[in-house]
Parts: C-alpha cells; sequence; structure tokens
C-alpha cells in the first residue's frame, strides 16, 4: 500500500503520467527491448556511448525524483547514493530483460520506487 500511495503521489506531484500525451524525450524514450539487444551485442564506441547517456539518464530521472521528494519530507534520507552507475546498469539488465517492451522511462520511474521505499 506504501509503494502504491507512492507512486500516485509521485505521478501526481512530478507531473508524470505514462499516457499516449506525455512527451519523453532522449534515452526515457527508447524501448527496453533495444536496451537489452545493445547489451549482447559487440562492444563498439557508439554501443558504450549510448549506454553510457541512457545510464545517465536515468540516473538524472532518479536525481530529479529524489529532489521532489525529499522537498516534502524534512527527515528524508535517500538510498540513491548507494547504487551509481554500475547499480543502474545491473538494474536495467534485469528490469528491461522481464520487460521488454516497457521503455527506460518505465524502468526508471520503478527503479525510483524501488529506492524511495
Amino acid at each position: 500500500m506504501k509503494s502504491y500511495v507512492l507512486a500516485l503521489a509521485l505521478a501526481g506531484y512530478s507531473g508524470i503520467s505514462f499516457s499516449a500525451e506525455t512527451y519523453i524525450g532522449g534515452a526515457g524514450a527508447s524501448v527496453c527491448g533495444s536496451w537489452s539487444e545493445s547489451r549482447r551485442s559487440p562492444l563498439t564506441t557508439e554501443k558504450i556511448m549510448t549506454e553510457q547517456m541512457t545510464v545517465s539518464w536515468v540516473m538524472g530521472f532518479i536525481s530529479a525524483m529524489n529532489n521532489e521528494h525529499a522537498a516534502g519530507y524534512p527527515n528524508f534520507t535517500s538510498n540513491f547514493r548507494r547504487i551509481g552507475a554500475d547499480g543502474v546498469t545491473g538494474w536495467l539488465d534485469n528490469y528491461c530483460k522481464a520487460n521488454p517492451i516497457d521503455s527506460i522511462s518505465d524502468a526508471a520511474f520503478n527503479l525510483t520506487l524501488q529506492i524511495l521505499e
């Protein structure tokens, strides 16, 4: 119940809505299946840059959500500091393997909910 209420609060408070009218730009608009496929492909400079850009986008998303959440809770302590880029990369690997048609923004939102639990 706590997660459900938090999800509703975050979605309403931050203006995030996963409707067809919402515009998500950058790496967040990519599909998880593309992330998973890229992770299985041979290492290239383009692949490294794309994966780093995606992880950076997710970390920025989480940072923004973390900041918005902290504004409403004076005694808030975030678990985000403990994750880092490697943690985000591993989480995206697992989430996207299980949810290939979700977007990277969906993955970022779900990771944010886990961090804020």
